[in-house]
């Protein structure tokens, strides 16, 4: 039902905009779990460690590229991890949006090298 769905919605978009839409899909599916695991993440750090850059003269932005985002570093390789697994195992979005072959995504391209009887193993593991 999805994909009837997603396939309505950007059937329209053609050559390169296919990715685009691949983006935006991703994008809103892997969202949620982002911001669930950086929230985690940002809660782990003590509030006062904010107010100490507050009072020390640091405004909200300086604040956090400074103090905070060095802090859940683990926080956003473990996001941007989940994500890109999350995205990489996304097979029916591209297989029903990208048609072109020369455009679809190495996951949707990779069953076209396995046969029947033989496995094109070469041209797998150059792609």
């Amino acid at each position: 039902m999805l994909a009837v769905g997603l396939y309505q919605e950007f059937s329209g978009w053609k050559g390169y905009l296919v990715w685009v839409a691949l983006i935006l899909i991703n994008a809103a599916f892997n969202l949620s779990c982002a911001i669930w695991i950086m929230q985690a993440f940002f809660s782990s750090v003590p509030r006062e460690v904010d107010e100490a850059a507050l009072m020390d003269g640091l405004g909200r932005i300086q604040t956090l590229f400074k103090i905070s985002l060095p802090l859940v570093w683990l926080g956003i390789v473990t996001a941007v991890v989940f994500v890109f697994i999350n995205t990489w195992n996304e097979y029916a979005a591209a297989f029903v949006l990208v048609q072109k072959a020369e455009l679809q995504p190495l996951t949707v391209a990779m069953p076209r090298f396995l046969g029947l009887y033989v496995r094109e193993w070469q041209f797998m593991f150059t792609t």
